[in-house]
């Protein structure tokens, strides 16, 4: 083997190491990130779906909301069928 070609292959597989190490490290990194910011949301949406248990709950059953809408009908509507 020539003088220099060890240490030059070796140099360039640690720099490929290196390389792998770092973008796993950033890899993990962004993973972590994401799952955290997976857990606020999911936090978020347990306490919308609480607040939407709370206010059902509420409500007495068998009866309509006190504040119904009557819906728009105009005379053209009356003749038209669906």
């Amino acid at each position: 083997m020539p003088p220099g070609f060890a240490s030059q292959g070796n140099s360039q597989l640690e720099s490929i190491l290196k390389n792998f190490m770092h973008e796993t490290q950033k890899f993990a990194v962004d993973s972590k990130n994401q799952i955290l910011a997976q857990g606020v949301s999911i936090q978020n949406l347990e306490n919308q779906v609480g607040q939407i248990a709370t206010a059902l709950s509420s409500r007495t059953t068998g009866a309509l909301p006190s504040s119904t809408e009557t819906p728009a009908s105009t005379s053209s509507d009356k003749g038209k069928e669906t």
